[in-house]
């Protein structure tokens, strides 16, 4: 009987701290974070970002902004549904796409997969971490954990540069040197710990997921190196699939 009490006063506890500092909401029984309080940037910088959100901007516009970037043009960032998003995709395969998931994205991957039309795994567990990275339309990672995924990868960005020229009577070739994009991946299902589960998309070295319970998708153009969109699906909680930018 002790443990069982123990058990249960363990799980009132949690419950309400999550009411008095995390806001939650509760979905399907468990207790989840609001947007507001998900992000992997923490202080001001969570705060800086929030502001720019209730001004109307994009997760996107926001982290550029922050970093005093210029966002490309992106057709993407124009697209609502997740099928066209998709077809989009694989009609172009001068993309990076980067999925990460936050907290639980198992109850409707499946669907996610079969709307998608990527031939990843569908067998996520309840809670497990999961990252994929697909390269020019080919599958590089497809892995998911029991545990926290941290993964590192690089791409070539755009094409060799070559250069003739008559020097001193000589014919001389030159190549400029390739530049390397380079991307780290973490994913934390939800362990029962408050705030341990998370999602980062780090491209050469800022971080552009959002951060939120489900599957976190970052695309990247192959050609420029940066970063076109910045999306959540909540594979959770969310059966239509909505893409989220903000």
């Amino acid at each position: 009987m002790g443990f069982v009490w123990s058990l249960t006063l363990y799980h009132e506890r949690r419950e309400n701290l999550y009411k008095k500092f995390k806001k939650p909401n509760k979905i399907n029984g468990f207790w989840h974070l609001t947007n507001a309080y998900q992000y992997a940037y923490e202080g001001e910088q969570k705060e800086w970002i929030n502001a720019r959100l209730k001004e109307g901007k994009t997760w996107l516009e926001a982290i550029c902004l922050k970093n005093r970037m210029i966002m490309e043009d992106s057709k993407l960032r124009n697209i609502s549904g997740l099928q066209e998003y998709f077809s989009a995709l694989q009609t172009n395969s001068n993309y990076v796409l980067v999925l990460s998931c936050s907290d639980e994205c198992s109850v409707y991957w499946r669907k996610f997969v079969e709307v998608s039309d990527l031939p990843l795994r569908t067998d996520i567990a309840w809670r497990e971490s999961y990252v994929a990275i697909i390269d020019g339309g080919a599958i590089k990672v497809d892995q998911k954990s029991r545990e926290e995924l941290d993964l590192d990868y690089k791409f070539v960005v755009g094409h060799p540069k070559y250069s003739v020229e008559y020097v001193d009577g000589q014919l001389k070739v030159g190549c400029e040197p390739l530049e390397h994009c380079k991307i780290k991946v973490k994913s934390k299902g939800y362990t029962g710990a408050m705030g341990t589960h998370r999602s980062e998309v780090v491209v050469d070295n800022i971080d552009y997921s959002m951060n939120r319970t489900g599957i976190n998708m970052v695309v990247i153009d192959k050609e420029t190196g940066k970063v076109a969109d910045s999306v959540n699906v909540n594979t959770y909680a969310d059966p239509g699939l909505t893409i989220h930018r903000a």
